[in-house]
């Protein structure tokens, strides 16, 4: 397939994404369902979460604080006794003690060592809801909006007694300046779960969730092409060239652009052109490179990889020799600014190019996209 055909691909698509939304139903159906539901409800059980549960569940609420924990299992008693909710509690540990890279570099082209203004470790309690297949589960759906609307004994604060659920107070005030209004989706006919929402287990691995291919249009896009990245028999590469070009949503200009079969000037055309002529000279010096189009840009990697690093007991990550030798073969270089920029004996970093093709000024370890996908762990 030619560069132009996956431009072309890409461009349509682009042209013709819609996004639809649905109305929320005013009923409340779970309160027809609960009524055969069966969940547990030990005191003496502590009812966290584990691998077995989700693999999608909801975020009811958080909670912080000395008393944190036992309002969290408080209010997981009440959710599966009272409301027959399958409540789960996941506690995390947070230390904002050690310093962090930014997303910036320095001059030097080094990444900036920030540190968070307010020093201090904590512990954090959230309870969870459910087990569903997935995000858009109709029952998923069901128990959110049940969820937001219920006000549990156990969210509820006096003076004798305060609240540990994060954002309570915030909550709290914001009721009193909304409106006094009945509609049943305003903030004030809403309990204190109002901001529950749907996530994935936390105690899943991100391969779990891991798309199962790339779409249709994409790999179509890259059909024909002689080394496809969706041909890279490994897990892991390293990306060291992107190529972005313009995009043209306008449908007139599409089927212009499509009618007189001619690129996009400094388009995906373009992008794709450039990701060919590296991998090519790539392939020719004795690397195992690849290229791979997408709707908005086009990638060059090298490599093919089972894993990035293996895992030490300090909780980082070594990094493969085999990655980080391509990834310092490629990154960019050292050298000194020019004195007439103001600059004296100043080290700045320029970007390595093949054939007068820029390459990226820090190659980065990515995952492999397939045409297919097979998740290793089952629903149970």
């Amino acid at each position: 397939m030619s560069v132009r055909r996956v431009a072309s691909l890409g461009l349509l698509s682009l042209a013709s994404m819609i996004a639809a939304g649905s109305a929320a139903s005013a009923q409340a159906p779970w309160q027809k369902l609960n009524m055969f539901r069966k969940v547990e409800a030990d005191p003496e059980k502590d009812y966290e979460i584990s691998e077995d549960n989700g693999p999608w569940m909801i975020m009811a609420a958080t909670f912080a604080g000395k008393g944190g924990e036992a309002q969290a299992r408080e209010l997981i008693l009440e959710l599966r006794k009272k409301y027959r909710l399958e409540a789960h509690l996941h506690s995390q540990q947070f230390d904002y003690t050690q310093p962090v890279k930014g997303l910036h570099v320095d001059k030097y082209g080094n990444p900036q060592t920030m540190k968070h203004r307010r020093a201090y470790k904590s512990e954090e309690f959230a309870v969870l809801v459910g087990n569903y297949a997935s995000a858009d589960d109709p029952q998923a759906q069901r128990d959110l909006e049940k969820i937001k609307s219920l006000t549990p004994e156990a969210l509820k604060s006096s003076k004798e007694r305060g609240s540990y659920q994060q954002l309570a107070s915030w909550r709290k005030l914001i009721g009193k300046m909304a409106p006094d209004r009945k509609g049943a989706n305003s903030d004030t006919a809403r309990g204190p779960m109002s901001r529950a929402f749907v996530t994935t287990n936390p105690l899943l691995p991100e391969q779990f969730f891991a798309t199962r291919g790339v779409d249709k249009l994409v790999e179509s896009m890259n059909d024909g092409v002689k080394h496809s990245l969706l041909d890279c028999p490994g897990k892991y590469t390293v990306q060291v060239a992107t190529f972005t070009g313009k995009v043209v949503i306008d449908q007139t200009k599409v089927q212009q652009i499509l009618a007189d079969d001619r690129p996009v000037e400094g388009g995906l055309v373009d992008a794709a052109e450039k990701a060919h002529k590296v991998c090519t000279a790539l392939r020719e010096k004795g690397y195992e490179a690849y290229e791979f189009h997408d709707r908005g840009m086009s990638i060059v990697t090298v490599g093919g990889f089972d894993s990035v690093g293996t895992p030490r007991a300090d909780g980082k990550t070594e990094i493969n020799p085999k990655i980080h030798k391509i990834m310092q073969t490629f990154a960019a270089s050292d050298q000194k600014l020019p004195a007439n920029f103001g600059y004296s004996n100043v080290l700045g970093r320029r970007p390595k190019s093949l054939d007068g093709v820029a390459l990226d000024a820090q190659p980065l370890p990515v995952t492999v996209p397939k045409r297919s996908f097979t998740s290793s762990f089952g629903r149970r």
